[in-house]
């Protein structure tokens, strides 16, 4: 119940932060955020299999919020998995939590498009890391390796991903966190 209870509160917030991005807000304070990843880290540490199975819960309407909030709970899970300390835990969940804000300045249109997206439209579609960036580092709040993360996501080992093409040894533990479990 108190995974439940966790998860519900951190979706109603990531909805409520994505809805006055696409409202047109250019700057994102993320306090409550932090909190619910707190409560989401504390049922974690009580039950990883709780959080993790409600990861699974996905409503078409809801997708992107749902979404992130599932990236954030994997990244912990993925974290815990690891060994990380606590405030890594917290770390890797507001990454997973915010890595896909950018995507509330998007063309809704083309990026819930049913169809194979044209490069164009992809190309747009990519911009989602910088605009995440954008927003992200209007709250001096949050930590350089979450913005980061947001900014990283896509990014791969081989070199092939965007925004930067960065190579292997430039891609943080964050963002290669984010990446295995948003994939």
């Amino acid at each position: 119940r108190s995974a439940y209870e966790a998860y519900q509160k951190s979706l109603a917030e990531i909805k409520n932060l994505l809805t006055q991005i696409s409202s047109g807000a250019d700057s994102v304070q993320a306090k409550l955020v932090k909190q619910h990843v707190r409560e989401c880290v504390d049922s974690i540490e009580r039950n990883p299999s709780a959080m993790m199975w409600l990861t699974r819960i996905k409503h078409a309407d809801q997708y992107t919020a749902e979404h992130c909030v599932n990236v954030g709970v994997l990244a912990m899970t993925l974290g815990r998995h690891l060994g990380v300390n606590r405030q890594q835990l917290e770390m890797l969940g507001l990454a997973g939590v915010l890595h896909d804000v950018g995507k509330m300045k998007l063309d809704q249109d083309i990026l819930f498009k049913k169809t194979r997206l044209t490069e164009t439209e992809f190309n747009h579609v990519k911009q989602h890391t910088t605009l995440g960036r954008e927003l992200l580092l209007s709250d001096p709040m949050l930590p350089a390796e979450v913005i980061s993360a947001a900014y990283s996501h896509h990014e791969r080992m081989d070199g092939r991903g965007y925004p930067e093409n960065l190579p292997e040894s430039l891609i943080g533990f964050y963002a290669r966190a984010v990446s295995i479990v948003d994939a």
